[in-house]
């Protein structure tokens, strides 16, 4: 419990961000810069149960080994508590499911803002961004121009001018989000970050051409059921 006085606190959100296992131990070790060990717990939760340990390190080595359903490696939540009773200093660091936040807590004005521009710089050099990885109004914009560019197209081809806009509206929408998932979080707490060369761009061109090849097997059902008949 705090004693009475007067506390500066600041607070940090992120949506997207990449930490591997490298960078996260980097950005605790900034967290907890000035505290013992004693002052510091680091956490996990995993079926409903909350795991506790001194360091990352510690925690990494129980979960590989905890009789817990999934894989050991996969991680979607992680959290950094460090606090001293004796000058009220008090940093929460917390990853989970997608969100990054930090609160810093303390006495000294210097040090909170200090510390959360520490926390906020080594964020924002692994990819940290405030924005959700979202469609943004950008994005809308685009695929309205796309289909209003495309009108002359269906007045001039009919239904095979509707099939070739259909594929060039939802193939940007495809394209689209593939991208926005690529810029999502990443969070590898016991493995280094992997790295994203030419399997990430095949996989995207995976989707876009499974997509590609259901629409038109679904665009051809008039065509054979006419042919049927």
């Amino acid at each position: 419990m705090q004693t009475p006085g007067e506390y500066t606190t600041r607070q940090l959100e992120y949506f997207r961000w990449q930490l591997g296992c490298d960078e996260l131990k980097r950005l605790f070790s900034i967290a907890s810069e000035g505290f013992s060990a004693d002052d510091v717990v680091v956490s996990t939760v995993r079926d409903h149960t909350r795991f506790n340990r001194k360091s990352l390190e510690e925690l990494v080595t129980t979960i590989a080994s905890a009789a817990t359903a999934g894989d050991p490696q996969a991680w979607t939540n992680v959290r950094l508590e460090a606090g001293k009773v004796d000058d009220a200093r008090r940093i929460d660091l917390a990853i989970d499911h997608g969100r990054l936040t930090a609160s810093v807590e303390g006495p000294d004005a210097t040090w909170v803002f200090g510390q959360t521009a520490r926390l906020e710089m080594f964020v924002v050099a692994a990819h940290g961004s405030k924005v959700p990885a979202t469609m943004s109004g950008a994005d809308w914009a685009w695929l309205v121009g796309l289909a209003a560019l495309g009108t002359p197209l269906l007045l001039r081809y009919g239904a095979v001018g509707v099939i070739g806009e259909l594929l060039a509206v939802m193939n940007s929408v495809v394209i689209t989000a593939r991208l926005k998932r690529r810029q999502a979080a990443r969070l590898h707490v016991a493995t280094p970050l992997p790295p994203r060369g030419i399997r990430e761009h095949v996989k995207a061109a995976g989707w876009v051409v499974s997509f590609n090849i259901g629409f038109a097997a679904i665009a051809a059902i008039p065509a054979w059921v006419a042919m049927l008949r």
